[in-house]
């Protein structure tokens, strides 16, 4: 099987006047049709930069970023991007946001975007404004307007880090049942080994800077249960340990 997106041996170099600086020493790992795969790492390794080359913001130094198999600069494959903030317009209705890639793209509403607000719970708040939402309300309207734009490929960078603890898990249980339902390839960056663990089919550790793949882990917790209640099997606690090691 063909992975969806493919990084062979990425490097990344930064110049300034004081020199080269490698940021990024050889990163190589794969992602296959609708896995959740987790990415951590040391403060500073360079975890978000990844996700910059793989959208494509930033070019590689050498190596390679494959999108089904071609290189991304000649790719045309939707690449979804979730950031820590909701980035919604505080002016616009929710309607109005969900709307906005459509809108810049030249696209006319689709049937989808009632479909996934009604499907997810949001569809009675569409004439509200963001400031009338929860944190947790406005991260799903952030996604819903990244799904119907239909990305293959779902980059996920601390989307819940601005949430407070006790809104954060429910968030966590609803963003990750909607990727399930929806079958996203997604790409999930946090400094968070209990979220990651909790969401992900298998992390990704990356070492300290300059930053390479130290290991990979495999999480084999039940599927169908929601992160909360992963985090209750004994096994989880294992993969902490196993994953906290690797970052020691």
């Amino acid at each position: 099987m063909q992975p969806v997106l493919e990084l062979k041996d990425v490097g990344l170099n930064y110049h300034s006047k004081s020199g080269e600086t490698q940021a990024i020493k050889s990163i190589s790992f794969s992602i296959n049709d609708g896995e959740f795969v987790g990415l951590v790492g040391p403060s500073g390794c360079g975890k978000t930069t990844v996700l910059s080359l793989i959208s494509g913001i930033i070019k590689p130094s050498c190596g390679e970023v494959l999108v089904n198999g071609k290189n991304i600069k000649s790719n045309k494959t939707k690449i979804g991007y979730m950031f820590q903030k909701d980035l919604l317009f505080p002016w616009r209705t929710i309607m109005e946001n969900v709307n906005l890639g459509l809108e810049l793209q030249k696209i006319k509403q689709s049937k989808k975007v009632v479909e996934l607000l009604k499907k997810y719970g949001i569809y009675e708040f569409k004439d509200k404004y963001p400031h009338e939402l929860s944190g947790g309300m406005r991260q799903r309207v952030a996604l819903i307007r990244t799904l119907v734009l239909n990305p293959q490929i779902l980059l996920l960078d601390e989307p819940f880090g601005a949430l407070d603890y006790q809104t954060r898990q429910k968030v966590i249980d609803d963003i990750s049942s909607i990727i399930k339902s929806e079958k996203m390839t997604s790409l999930l960056v946090t400094h968070d080994v209990t979220e990651a663990i909790s969401m992900c089919d298998r992390v990704i550790i990356l070492s300290q800077r300059p930053s390479c793949v130290k290991k990979e882990i495999k999480i084999k917790l039940d599927k169908s249960k929601s992160p909360t209640q992963r985090k209750t099997e004994s096994k989880f606690f294992d993969y902490q340990t196993q994953i906290w090691k690797e970052l020691a």
